[in-house]
């Protein structure tokens, strides 16, 4: 059997060079693989902060409006209930809204809900103050404790509470219509914010 010679310049390796140049490409490609996925990461978590600012905004604007609808309501009376010394059916201030309305029969009295919404700008939240009491024990505005933050100050901080009312008198009856604008940011990310706005009318007219 003939013996074939290898040729000397076939059994060379990779030179050092080439696989320095090899391993730097390689090292380039994991990276790009690796900046891409940790970008889209990145975007996908972003995107989860958003729609949990604007979930919680637009679920906090709907109670918020649903509970003006009721302001004022007295049951089957037909007449409007309001906070004790108030003038308006809607008590407001630039940052807060306060109202009462029948809740529900305790035995033979009616109990009432006091509830009043408002900013604070020193801890950056939105608070609701709600107390159940009796017709005569109503509360004044300022009054109306057992307050509770709307979001988690931990992940949202609200930068502005709006309310703008606006007073309707026809044929000697006066109802509202009640602008509110709400301002939200991100605690870890302030650059990303959210604002909502919507109108309610007073459904129980004085």
């Amino acid at each position: 059997m003939d013996i074939i010679p290898v040729h000397k310049y076939k059994q060379n390796g990779s030179s050092l060079i080439e696989l320095m140049i090899a391993s730097f490409i390689g090292i380039i490609a994991i990276s790009l693989v690796g900046s891409i996925f940790i970008n889209g990461q990145r975007v996908a978590k972003n995107r989860g902060l958003e729609l949990l600012l604007a979930q919680n905004l637009t679920s906090t604007m709907q109670i918020i409006k649903e509970d003006i609808q009721r302001a004022g309501y007295d049951g089957s009376s037909g007449e409007s209930i309001k906070l004790s010394g108030s003038v308006n059916v809607i008590e407001t201030t630039s940052n807060s809204v306060g109202f009462v309305y029948h809740r529900k029969m305790s035995g033979a009295q009616k109990t009432y809900q006091n509830i009043v919404y408002k900013y604070t700008p020193v801890d950056k939240s939105l608070k609701v103050c709600e107390e159940n009491t009796l017709e005569a024990d109503r509360k004044v505005m300022p009054n109306v404790d057992n307050c509770n933050s709307l979001f988690d100050s931990e992940n949202i901080h609200v930068t502005d509470f709006i309310v703008t009312p606006h007073r309707l008198i026809t044929s000697g009856a006066k109802s509202s219509i009640i602008d509110i604008q709400l301002d939200a940011k991100l605690v870890n990310i302030p650059t990303m914010t959210k604002s909502l706005s919507f109108s309610a009318k007073q459904r129980n007219w004085q």
